[in-house]
């Protein structure tokens, strides 16, 4: 299914055109297109598995895709890989290691991340970013609350792009009264959900 079509080249912070990249015989990505205007936040979601990782991989110029042709604020990653890099700033959610505290120490440390009030207050400073910097964002997460306000959704899956658009707009499509909902409803995950209830 295709992305929608591309704005104008130089409002556009991030083109990613029909990218592919497999491991192996496994395909993290199949011909998959979109795009990120300046000033815009949109959200990147998708389970495990989707290709969300291995798309911010080919970002960040850590791998170079099979196929397709990703710009950053209209410079080609293969071509011209340092300029676009120049313009791009990526915050991995990684866990660290503190070499001081015990491993237990470390897990009860780490594994609990930001708080729900601090993770609010830093997605709306990215929000800001947007408005008043024009800083063009792709955000992926896991959690789809943080979703909710993004300008624009793309769902992954298993490596194919399968939806676009509002958090209102993926409702009305799905016939769901929640974005969580229509993710589910989206991805296949709901019937998943079912199953592991009963």
């Amino acid at each position: 299914m295709p992305a929608s079509p591309l704005p104008e080249q130089a409002a556009l912070a991030l083109a990613v055109e029909d990218v592919s990249k497999s491991y192996g015989s496994v395909k993290a990505l199949d011909r998959v297109s979109l795009h990120v205007a300046r000033g815009e936040f949109v959200a990147l979601l998708g389970p495990n598995g989707a290709g969300k990782s291995t798309l911010f991989q080919l970002l960040t110029g850590l791998f170079v895709p099979d196929a397709g042709r990703i710009e950053v604020a209209g410079f080609d990653m293969r071509h011209r890989a340092r300029r676009a890099l120049a313009c791009l700033g990526v915050v991995f959610q990684q866990p660290t290691l503190d070499l001081d505290l015990s491993v237990v120490a470390n897990l009860r440390f780490h594994t609990v991340g930001l708080d729900p009030a601090s993770r609010e207050q830093l997605v709306a400073y990215v929000h800001s970013l947007c408005t008043h910097r024009d800083v063009g964002v792709l955000w992926a997460t896991h959690l789809v609350d943080e979703a909710e306000s993004a300008d624009r959704v793309i769902i992954l899956h298993k490596g194919h792009w399968i939806a676009s658009g509002t958090a209102a707009e993926l409702r009305e499509r799905t016939g769901k009264r929640s974005l969580r909902d229509a993710f589910l409803d989206l991805t296949g995950e709901a019937s998943v959900e079912q199953e592991e209830a009963v």
